[in-house]
């Protein structure tokens, strides 16, 4: 497990080369491939298929002979079925060994989780100054997800003496790149001058794109904004709304926070913010 969240991916379909990386559609990213039929192409068909239904050990047997032939995609999937036991005996030891195989080959996500098995010491020896420089390399590649979690090392100083500027720069690159808990910290950051002049103007920005998106603890964080006026104009219906959408959710902090807010609020007030409640549609899937 990483310290910077959940590494463990679904297998992927898409492929990736040196001069990038595909965005992520969501846990499984599809992407076209190759028109042109081949053995190879039939074999990771076949694999794919079979991943998808839930037959995994078939899944295994395509995807290790390509992987064994040098097919970093192959390589990275088969890396995730020992990581998930599905298949095969869950292995964490050999999960690491396919994914760097298909890191020494520029596949970005395996890069990324064989970095985050560095951080954890997870089937491997715990190395940040190894995960930084795989982290670098996969970032450098677009994978937004590397760019945050490099930005949280340097937050940290794992791997890399701390520097609150740098932490900043590969947080916010990743938050532009859609990446929600980016987003979150970007906008903590600005409210804190955390590694950056105090904004809360930009807070409120950074939030509201993850708040949109559905992410709670942007939600309760846009509530607290409104709540309190700072770096938007305060409004009490917005900052019940907000909090309610998060509390809906799960999240402790925002349920409290809404208690709060239902003992000062006048009736009408609630009714409307109920209603943004009910209007507002969730992002989908």
């Amino acid at each position: 497990m990483s310290l910077f969240g959940n590494r463990r991916r679904k297998a992927t379909k898409k492929r990736q080369t040196r001069s990038g990386a595909a965005p992520l559609l969501g846990l499984l990213a599809v992407m076209a491939i190759s028109l042109a039929a081949s053995p190879l192409r039939a074999g990771f068909e076949e694999g794919w298929e079979a991943y998808q239904r839930g037959d995994f050990m078939t899944a295994v047997s395509e995807w290790k002979q390509l992987a064994m032939a040098g097919d970093a995609r192959a390589q990275f999937n088969l890396g995730v079925l020992f990581d998930q036991g599905k298949g095969v005996p869950l292995n964490q030891i050999t999960a690491v060994h396919w994914w760097r195989k298909a890191a020494e080959g520029g596949f970005a996500s395996a890069q990324h989780n064989l970095a985050n098995s560095l951080i954890a010491g997870d089937g491997v020896a715990q190395d940040y100054g190894a995960a930084i420089d795989w982290l670098k390399q996969a970032s450098n590649l677009g994978l937004s997800r590397s760019k945050y979690t490099l930005g949280k090392m340097y937050a940290y100083g794992l791997g890399v003496e701390a520097d609150k500027t740098q932490s900043m720069r590969w947080i916010v690159e990743a938050a532009e790149a859609g990446n929600l808990a980016a987003q979150y910290n970007a906008a903590k950051m600005y409210r804190d001058g955390d590694g950056v002049a105090q904004n809360y103007t930009e807070a409120v920005k950074w939030y509201r794109l993850a708040a949109n998106a559905g992410y709670s603890k942007a939600q309760a964080g846009l509530a607290k904004r409104y709540a309190a006026g700072e770096g938007v104009e305060k409004n009490l219906v917005q900052a019940l709304m907000w909090t309610t959408l998060a509390a809906n959710q799960g999240l402790g902090r925002a349920i409290t926070t809404r208690e709060d807010l239902l003992t000062t609020m006048s009736v009408d007030d609630i009714a409307a913010a109920d209603g943004l409640v009910k209007d507002w549609t969730a992002p989908a899937d």
